[in-house]
């Protein structure tokens, strides 16, 4: 019996589903999505805004991550000087962006990205 179990129990990883929680249709339906969307932003880089992260301690100090940059409350500029925090809290962040000359203002969560061409927001996760 211990050797039945045993087999069975090394057989397993190779029958298993690739996700406990999804199904197959479910898991290349997530991925093709995430492929798309990760395409979409990668192909007009520059027209996009991602925000990386957010510190939030209170409204006097936080910092957020914006394209990698990191912009804080003693400094809420870049150093371009087209991107510029209007308001922080532990969820989110607003910000106006200057793009090719239309001031955008944006709300970004992390893992969100803003297209500046499409005037959408999209979520990475």
């Amino acid at each position: 019996m211990t050797k039945i179990l045993l087999i069975l129990l090394s057989l397993s990883p190779v029958i298993a589903n690739a996700s406990l929680m999804f199904s197959p249709q479910e898991v290349k339906n997530i991925l093709e999505k995430r492929a798309q969307n990760q395409g979409h932003m990668n192909r007009h880089s520059e027209d996009c805004l991602t925000c990386h992260g957010i510190l939030f301690q209170n409204n006097d100090s936080w910092s957020v991550w914006i394209n990698g940059e990191k912009l804080t409350s003693t400094c809420p500029q870049c150093r371009d000087g087209k991107i510029k925090m209007s308001h922080v809290d532990q969820s989110h962040a607003i910000l106006e962006w200057d793009h090719n000359g239309t001031r955008h203002v944006v709300t970004l969560k992390p893992n969100e990205s803003y297209d500046a061409n499409h005037k959408s927001t999209i979520s990475l996760q």
